[in-house]
């Protein structure tokens, strides 16, 4: 999951929120494949929180 953030070059705040999210998630010995997927799901949550968080500050 490392090379995941990386990759993505999120700022080291959301790295950190990823990673806390990722806890709640992860199973023991969870293969690379399956950490990758997870990993793009949180990302996504995330984005969406952002967005609607941005959202509800416009209005």
């Amino acid at each position: 999951m490392e090379q995941y953030f990386t990759q993505v070059k999120p700022s080291y705040e959301q790295t950190l929120q990823w990673k806390d999210h990722a806890h709640f998630f992860a199973e023991v010995n969870m293969p690379e494949e399956k950490m990758g997927l997870l990993g793009l799901m949180i990302k996504d949550m995330v984005q969406k929180h952002h967005e609607l968080a941005d959202l509800l500050h416009l209005h």
